[in-house]
């Protein structure tokens, strides 16, 4: 009686999603044995699919049949034995020598006839032909996925799966989270391993274990273009369907805080610097380092320029005591500080002001719809006519085109009414919004909140003399030259007035909706009501634009006293 080796294969590759379990194989291939009268001296088994040589299990018995330790193999189907060509061709050429001397299958007939090891090359054909039509199939779904913008994997930290609609959706456990801790990131809040903890803290850990995420995929997560819309496949960059997480500004960031190479010590808190990488010297433009000197248990930190200018010597040669820098940082912050009693006041303003704009955009917007309407039936009766014979097409194809050019604009306008309210709205809610965290960093003496907001709100910020100083952008701009709502900072009124009247005269000199620069269409929607709300239009002083917000000069200073910058021998007409 022959002696066979039984051989089952099962793979997790989607190609074996229908054939039997191992354990089931085993089982029917034994029954098989055992109604035919066949004798099994050893069990193969391998999970791992069949489309690649190199299968070790498949090679080991190979190399024990042509040893002669079995006549032949028991398997459920040839493409258990073979999916590739190599394979395949061992296998006929031990047939060919007599080292195998049969194959036996519940479902496939075999003998060592020409015919009989044709069927089998055409079965093994058969299975080479189906992997790499399931191959390409695979590939098509892929670049189909790609087209519509959805990425063809797992998901990354953040994100999820959608068994449902194949799609990725954001993590409504983890979004918000993964977001809120790479923006902290990017505003150089957080170092590497403060992410990493405060990432596990909220929940977020390693996928096969309950520790913190790797520093590789930290990096991953700080490399990876998804979650700014865009993925890469093969090296190519394509634009994505699903939802940003952040901004590309943000992650460029983030890219550049990788870029700079430093150390993560875990440094004693009496050893931390609160300014670190913030500023520039004010005269050679080289970095701001920092040092620490102990005396007597108690330790003291500067500030001073790297001197690291090859050609320029850099007379800046004094350090700056970091009291002395976060006093002048919280000064800053104080410039543009929003308390919480006049926050709900502005607030109130501004949404009445967005309700009368709405008003008018509706009036606006159903003269247009009108107007279109005439031109569409003009339109038609004009097609009439050329239909009737009753105008020729040259003259038909000129009012037709002037008509369309009508249309066209028009429809223009009612687009631009559609988004015009909303974009001054929310950038004045994002303008007040920030001014009221200035506030609450003040008030919580949250330095990392000080800096993330002097970075959002102000350029190139660099220390000459011991004095910081920092470029502040529009609105701000325009908010730092009135005195600050805490009453703690003052200016002459010689150049806040002056100020004013030239961001007045700049906002109301004649530039329609499309001449305003997006970066000005907050401080030039402010600039607007306040203009619009003075009593004598131009006059720019603090009372007439508190009064335009129905705040006066007692409610804007609680002390009780007036500015005395703004005095009636002051006043600006």
């Amino acid at each position: 009686m022959h002696k066979y080796y039984l051989y089952a294969r099962k793979s997790s590759d989607s190609e074996d999603r229908q054939v039997l379990s191992i354990e089931a194989q085993i089982q029917e291939l034994h029954d098989f044995a055992l109604a035919s009268k066949l004798e099994i001296v050893k069990t193969f088994t391998e999970s791992m699919s069949a489309k690649n040589p190199g299968r070790p299990v498949f090679n080991q018995m190979l190399i024990e049949l042509e040893q002669g330790n079995a006549d032949g193999i028991i398997s459920w189907h040839p493409d258990r034995l073979a999916r590739n060509m190599y394979d395949g061709g061992r296998l006929l050429h031990l047939i060919d020598q007599g080292l195998v001397q049969d194959l036996k299958f519940p479902n496939f007939y075999f003998d060592k006839t020409a015919n009989g090891k044709f069927n089998l090359s055409i079965a093994f054909s058969q299975a080479q032909y189906f992997i790499d039509g399931l191959r390409e199939n695979v590939k098509r779904g892929i670049r189909q996925k790609v087209r519509r913008g959805e990425y063809p994997g797992k998901a990354p930290c953040g994100f999820i799966n959608n068994p449902r609609t194949k799609a990725i959706d954001p993590d409504p456990e983890f979004f918000h989270v993964v977001k809120h801790y790479l923006e902290r990131f990017a505003d150089g809040e957080l170092t590497q391993r403060q992410f990493r903890d405060q990432m596990y803290q909220a929940g977020i850990k390693g996928a096969r274990s309950n520790k913190p995420l790797a520093y590789s995929s930290i990096y991953k997560i700080f490399t990876n273009s998804f979650y700014y819309g865009y993925f890469k496949l093969n090296g190519e960059l394509h634009e994505g369907s699903h939802q940003a997480m952040i901004t590309k500004e943000t992650f460029d960031k983030i890219q550049k805080r990788l870029s700079v190479k430093y150390r993560d010590h875990n440094k004693k808190d009496n050893r931390e610097f609160l300014f670190t990488n913030f500023a520039k010297c004010g005269e050679c433009g080289y970095s701001i380092t920092q040092e620490w000197h102990k005396r007597r248990s108690i330790v003291f930190k500067y500030y001073r320029c790297t001197h690291k200018h090859k050609e320029h010597d850099c007379t800046q040669r004094k350090y700056i005591r970091e009291e002395n820098l976060a006093e002048q940082v919280k000064n800053l912050v104080a410039n543009f500080a929003l308390p919480d009693d006049y926050y709900p006041k502005l607030i109130a303003k501004v949404e009445e002001w967005r309700e009368e704009e709405q008003t008018q955009l509706k009036t606006q917007n159903i003269s247009l719809e009108h107007n279109l309407d005439e031109i569409r039936a003009k339109l038609n009766r004009l097609l009439d006519l050329q239909l009737d014979g009753e105008l020729e097409l040259e003259e038909y194809k000129n009012k037709k085109n002037k008509l369309v050019v009508q249309k066209s604009k028009i429809q223009e306008k009612i687009s631009s009414l559609s988004v015009s309210g909303s974009i001054w709205f929310e950038s004045i809610m994002t303008f007040l919004n920030t001014c009221n965290q200035a506030h609450h960093s003040l008030r919580d003496e949250n330095y990392k909140q000080m800096l993330r907001l002097l970075r959002k709100t102000g350029l190139n910020p660099t220390i000459l003399n011991e004095k910081l100083q920092l470029e502040m952008i529009r609105p701000y701009d325009f908010l730092s030259e009135v005195p600050s709502l805490t009453g703690s900072y003052c200016i002459p009124v010689e150049n806040h007035a002056v100020k004013i009247q030239q961001t007045l005269k700049e906002s109301v000199g004649g530039k329609n909706a499309e001449e305003r620069s997006s970066e000005a269409l907050c401080h030039t929607a402010f600039s607007e009501r306040f203009s619009a709300s003075c009593p004598r239009r131009g006059e720019a002083e603090p009372r007439a634009l508190l009064g335009s917000l129905g705040l006066g000069i007692s409610e804007w200073y609680p002390q009780g006293n007036s500015n005395p910058c703004c005095t009636d021998e002051n006043r600006v007409s």
